[in-house]
């Protein structure tokens, strides 16, 4: 296996590296929504992953807490196509 020639926790730069063709990148599907010129390598998409929200139990039943869950859920039922694997586009 060859050792990766780029690694970063910065989802941009990973983004930018990957479109200026360091290879293969693994990103988010929000990436994938933002930059249609990347394509899976994975015909079947990519497996789901969960999201957490974690809080100490001291304060996870606060107002100020229950305000994040309850605008993160929100956002996420929105915006979920955002957040939902894109099919691969054909290159026939």
């Amino acid at each position: 296996m060859a050792a990766p020639i780029f690694t970063s926790n910065d989802s941009h730069a990973l983004a930018s590296a990957t479109l200026a063709g360091y290879g293969i990148g693994v990103h988010s599907a929000i990436t994938a929504h933002r930059h249609p010129e990347l394509i899976s390598v994975f015909p079947e998409g990519v497996r789901k992953s969960e999201l957490w929200l974690v809080t100490h139990a001291d304060v996870n039943r606060s107002a100020r807490v229950r305000a994040v869950y309850d605008y993160l859920s929100e956002k996420f039922k929105k915006d979920k196509d955002l957040f939902s694997i894109r099919p691969n586009k054909s290159k026939n």
